[in-house]
């Protein structure tokens, strides 16, 4: 899929923070209700959550583990979820006295009915996910810039 970004006016280490702070992140992305850390410690690779979320107007909640985290550059997230496997990755990449965010998500259907619905997914990951994720991106801009 291809990656959605947003420039934020923010040095990256401190982008990376505030999105890399999973325990906090309902305090500053809207559509995020409840985060529930299932490993203690600082956050890092094998670093497990539940999130609840409002997605196309209902709540949903999601086993994620980090599979990836190189601060203040990028982290990658694992989910198993109707029989899909979603990898996202966000980058936050330094340009000039700010930042780029980034997200990207791939998907994999690993059960029957993963393969079956896995047309309808697509389709949900147009338009419709563009503007979740576009609004969560926004959040963190608004939350690094001090607005």
């Amino acid at each position: 899929m291809t990656p959605f970004g947003i420039h934020v006016d923010a040095p990256a280490d401190k982008v990376f923070a505030l999105m890399s702070d999973f325990p906090n992140a309902p305090d500053r992305i809207s559509s995020i209700k409840r985060i529930e850390m299932l490993t203690s410690g600082p956050v890092g690779v094998g670093t497990k959550f539940k999130e609840t979320r409002v997605m196309f107007g209902k709540e949903a909640t999601e086993t994620m583990e980090v599979v990836e985290f190189v601060p203040p550059k990028t982290y990658t997230l694992f989910s198993l979820s109707c029989g899909v496997e979603f990898t996202v990755k966000l980058r936050c990449v330094p340009e000039g006295s700010g930042s780029n965010l980034s997200w990207e998500c791939e998907t994999k259907p690993v059960t029957l009915v993963g393969k079956l619905f896995s047309p309808i997914g697509k389709l949900m990951m147009g338009m419709m996910m563009k503007k979740c994720v576009m609004k969560d991106l926004a959040d963190i801009k608004r939350v690094a810039e001090g607005k």
